[in-house]
C-alpha cells in the first residue's frame, strides 16, 4: 500500500471520527433539549397558561380541585384517608363573586371571568381552599389502571400541573370505590328555592347547614395536629377575619381567635406564636403558609406585627395569621 493511500485512508478515518462525534453531539443536545422540555411540562400548568398559586401540591394535603362539568362539582382528594368526595354545585346556584361582580348563578362565573374567578368564588362559597381546576372528570378518567386517561390529557385543561397530575393519578389509583362519596348539594337541606324579578329559579345557600357538610373535606393532619389559630385583620377591610375563620375551620383548624389588628401591614403573613418551641415543625403552619402567605415569612425586610403588640389574644396562640392589603 502507498504512502498516499495510507494517508487518504487515515483521513478518511478521522473525518468519520469527527463526524460521528459532532453527531454525537448533536444527537445529546436533542435529547437533553427533549428531557428538559419534558419537565418543563411537568412544572407547568397542563394546556393552560393561568395559574393562581404559588405552591406545587407535594401529596402531603388534601388536594380540592373544581370540575367544569355541567353541573360544576369540588373534587377532594385525601391521600392520608385514600377517599375521595365529590360535591356536586347546581348550575342555578346563587353566590358571591369575588372582585365586585355581585351575585351571580354559578354556571356562568367561568365565562364572566375565567378558571380563577370560578376557583375563587366556589372557595368562598364553600369555605375551603380550591387548589385548582380542571375540565374535565379526573376521578372518573384516572381510577382504571396505570395508563388509563391518557387519551384525555391533550384536551384537558387544567391548572395544575404534570407533577400534580402525576401524584394525583398514582394517589387515585389507591382508592377504594366504597371510599369514593358522592355529595349533591340540591339533595339536602342546604340549598332552598327562590324566583327572580324575570321569574327565573335560583337556589340560596344556607351557610350554616352547608359548613355542616363541610366536615367530609377536612385535611386529617391538620384535624390531627388540633393547633390553636389566632387570626388578625391587618387591613381596612371588615369581616376578613371572619371568613378566613370559616375556611380555616372547615379544613379542621382550631381557630381561637378572630380581631382586629392593631394597625395594617401590605403583605399578609402565617407565623407560629409565642407559646411554639423554636425549631418545631407544623403541617397545619406549612399548608396555612401555602394558602395565606405569599413569601413574607421569609422575607427579613417585611413589616410583621410583633406578639406582645398583638396582645393577650395572640400569646394563647400557636399559630398566628396576619391578613394584609394582599389579602383576596
Amino acid at each position: 500500500m502507498s504512502w498516499k493511500t495510507r494517508q487518504h485512508k487515515s483521513l478518511v478515518k478521522k473525518r468519520t471520527k469527527l463526524a460521528l462525534a459532532v453527531l454525537a453531539v448533536l444527537v445529546s443536545l436533542l435529547l437533553l433539549s427533549q428531557i428538559i422540555q419534558f419537565i418543563s411540562l411537568l412544572t407547568r400548568p397542563l394546556n393552560s397558561e393561568i395559574s393562581s398559586k404559588n405552591y406545587t401540591w407535594n401529596g402531603e394535603f388534601t388536594l380540592n380541585f373544581v370540575t367544569n362539568t355541567k353541573p360544576l362539582s369540588l373534587v377532594s382528594f385525601s391521600p392520608q384517608d385514600r377517599k375521595v368526595t365529590i360535591l356536586t354545585i347546581p348550575d342555578a346556584t346563587l353566590v358571591d363573586v369575588p372582585g365586585g361582580f355581585g351575585k351571580w348563578q354559578i354556571r356562568a362565573i367561568h365565562q364572566l371571568g375565567g378558571e380563577n374567578l370560578v376557583k375563587s368564588s366556589v372557595s368562598q362559597f364553600l369555605g375551603i381552599p380550591v387548589d385548582g381546576f380542571s375540565s374535565h372528570n379526573l376521578v372518573d378518567h384516572f381510577r382504571g389502571n396505570l395508563f388509563s386517561g391518557m387519551k384525555i390529557l391533550p384536551e384537558l385543561h387544567s391548572d395544575l400541573t404534570g407533577f400534580e397530575l402525576v401524584r394525583l393519578k398514582l394517589g387515585l389509583l389507591q382508592v377504594r370505590f366504597d371510599r369514593i362519596n358522592q355529595i349533591d348539594l340540591e339533595k339536602l337541606s342546604v340549598l332552598e328555592k327562590q324566583k327572580l324579578a324575570d321569574g327565573s329559579e335560583v337556589f340560596i345557600v344556607d351557610p350554616i347547614r352547608l359548613d355542616s357538610v363541610m366536615s367530609d373535606l377536612e385535611d386529617p393532619k391538620i384535624k390531627s395536629e388540633n393547633l390553636s389559630v389566632a387570626i388578625f385583620n391587618a387591613t381596612e377591610y371588615p369581616l376578613l377575619a371572619a371568613k378566613t375563620k370559616r375556611l380555616i375551620t372547615n379544613m379542621g383548624g382550631n381557630v381561637i381567635v378572630t380581631q382586629n389588628a392593631p394597625r395594617k401591614v401590605e403583605k399578609s403573613y402565617v407565623d407560629f406564636g409565642s407559646t411554639v418551641v423554636e425549631g418545631e415543625k407544623s403541617k397545619t403552619l406549612d399548608r396555612l403558609k401555602q394558602i395565606f402567605d405569599l413569601g413574607c415569612s421569609k422575607d427579613p425586610k417585611c413589616d410583621k406585627i410583633s406578639v406582645a403588640d398583638l396582645g393577650l389574644a395572640a400569646s394563647r396562640a400557636q399559630i398566628i395569621v396576619i391578613l394584609g392589603e394582599d389579602f383576596k
